[in-house]
């Protein structure tokens, strides 16, 4: 009580000022001005700091609760002496004895949150409890949000000859996601990268509805076209690739065909052919038509198809340049 002489504690050092201890005291160390060990047990505790008080045996206590700030300068070691003396390798180095996937770390607010880093397991977890939330609402927009998002590759000014990194421009997420980047200390932005999954989450489940969707009509549409004698197809119809049509189909719009299946080729004058080449191989050697644009001296003929092309060529050359329309069909 600081008042009574300690009788029975062993192995013990106390120094300041009214700094105290108990009779179950056992290789106690207690330094600091109104600093005592813990009453019923403190047996190898090590107490320090104004108005400290120990948890217990076999515990360490720096500071009090109005302590607002410590510095420990070098590298920090927890639990790297427990089977062999060992200096912590990084600035804070932990070991756990526990086997793997075992938290050896958590960081807590005054509310109930916590994160517990645990290697080889969850890694870095957060509190996602429901019990902890409230005005739970659903994310709107992620696809459109992620679709503006730019990840890039960058490297620290501090560092510009080092190892590339990859992520986003705080700037950039605060304008897209403002809950996913904070200030710190300094005045810079630093991202939650985690808060960004759930956007992708969600545009991942509305891209993939829309996909869900496209292949119903798809398989709709096939359904129907295989069920009919006769197709009329009331609009224009683009073509990029290959057509096969096999039953009586009508078109009552414009068909507009890609550059390997229909065009305009010259024969220059005083020449009497030209090639031409498919722009990649066609699926079967085509049948191709071709007609001159302008009447011509003499017959012409279409020769040499392959899958790669074909020649126009005239029975005599023109003394102006002939161009032809042709077209290439593929029948089966």
């Amino acid at each position: 009580d600081g008042a009574t002489a300690l009788t029975t504690a062993n192995n013990s050092i106390y120094l300041g000022y009214n700094a105290r201890g108990t009779n179950v005291d056992n290789g106690a160390i207690v330094i600091g001005t109104n600093a005592q060990s813990n009453a019923t047990s403190g047996g190898n505790n090590i107490v320090i700091g104004y108005n400290a008080v120990g948890l217990g045996a076999n515990t360490t206590v720096i500071g009090n609760t109005s302590t607002a700030t410590s510095t420990i300068f070098g590298k920090l070691g927890i639990g790297t002496g427990i089977t062999a003396p060992t200096s912590p390798s990084v600035q804070l180095d932990v070991l756990s004895t526990g086997a793997d996937a075992t938290s050896v770390a958590q960081f807590k607010n005054a509310g109930a949150t916590t994160c517990a880093v645990t290697p080889g397991g969850t890694g870095f977890a957060c509190s996602s409890d429901a019990r902890l939330k409230t005005n739970v609402l659903n994310i709107a927009n992620a696809s459109d949000i992620v679709s503006k998002l730019q990840g890039v590759s960058f490297n620290w000014t501090s560092n510009p000859d080092g190892q590339s990194q990859i992520g986003f421009i705080g700037q950039d997420l605060q304008k897209l996601i403002p809950s996913a980047v904070s200030t710190d200390s300094n005045g810079f932005l630093v991202a939650n990268y985690s808060a960004v999954i759930p956007y992708l989450v969600e545009a991942f489940k509305t891209q993939q509805a829309q996909i869900d969707t496209l292949n119903s009509t798809s398989l709709d549409v096939l359904k129907t076209l295989s069920s009919s004698n006769a197709i009329v197809l009331g609009g224009d119809l683009t073509v990029n690739g290959n057509v096969i049509v096999k039953k009586s189909t009508t078109f009552n719009g414009n068909v507009t065909f890609n550059s390997d299946t229909a065009g305009t080729a010259t024969i220059p004058d005083g020449d009497t052919k030209v090639h031409v080449g498919f722009s990649k191989p066609l699926p079967a050697v085509p049948t191709v038509s071709a007609t001159p644009k302008d009447f011509i001296d003499g017959s012409y003929k279409v020769s040499g198809e392959t899958i790669y092309g074909f020649d126009i060529e005239l029975q005599k050359s023109q003394a102006t340049p002939v161009i032809f329309n042709w077209q290439e069909v593929i029948s089966q």
